[in-house]
């Protein structure tokens, strides 16, 4: 394939547009989680399907920012920000994995449906909303690179992780729950853990080890 260099050295244009794309990418995957949830709250196969169909535009994004960064990386344009790159290339990466685990969601709410009005539930719920917000808050800390929100998001991991143990040794020791229906509990919640794992690691390519990024 032959690229013309003349167009690329020296600009910026293509991490510009790769950028929107991670920002797209993202928009994504947090309009997937909403619509998995509800497909799981309303056991409505419809909303699963078109989770796993909206999977196909985070991975169409993924490699076109792929091929645009390593396109860019090169021609080593003068003054390139090969850093910027590195974390585009990495959040890229994490977004398409965590569209993934959603479509895991999804696909859990056709097989095992598991929401009522228990304890689990509840449980199950609180975790949710926690790896909901740490996912609502990429987008603010990418858009304005606000190393608070995403030291608050890498903080909120730990939350997320203790809610998780607390909730396995909750339904492991359950008697009153059928196997099919702890088996879908504890995917979800596992899937949720990993939602939260990718914000996480996301914000660390923002703080680190690509601080010089901007």
């Amino acid at each position: 394939m032959t690229i013309n260099l003349l167009k690329i050295l020296g600009k910026r244009e293509i991490l510009v547009d790769s950028f929107e794309d991670v920002k797209e990418m993202h928009q994504e995957c947090l309009e997937m989680f909403k619509l998995a949830w509800e497909a799981l709250e309303e056991n409505d196969e419809d909303k699963a399907e078109l989770v796993i169909g909206k999977d196909d535009k985070v991975d169409e994004l993924e490699v076109l920012v792929r091929e645009n960064v390593l396109t860019y990386l090169a021609a080593i344009p003068v003054g390139g920000n090969i850093p910027l790159s590195l974390v585009l290339l990495d959040t890229s990466n994490q977004l398409e994995r965590l569209a993934d685990h959603v479509c895991f969601i999804a696909d859990s709410s056709m097989k095992y449906p598991c929401l009522d009005a228990d304890k689990y539930s509840k449980m199950l719920r609180q975790q949710k909303g926690l790896a909901l917000k740490m996912l609502e808050n990429v987008s603010t800390a990418i858009d304005t690179c606000d190393e608070n929100v995403a030291e608050k998001v890498v903080g909120m991991y730990e939350r997320l992780k203790d809610e998780y143990e607390n909730f396995i040794e909750e339904v492991d020791k359950s008697s009153d729950l059928p196997m099919h229906r702890a088996i879908g509990l504890i995917l979800v919640s596992r899937n949720l853990l990993r939602i939260g794992k990718k914000s996480k690691s996301i914000m660390e390519f923002c703080l680190k080890p690509y601080p010089e990024a901007g």
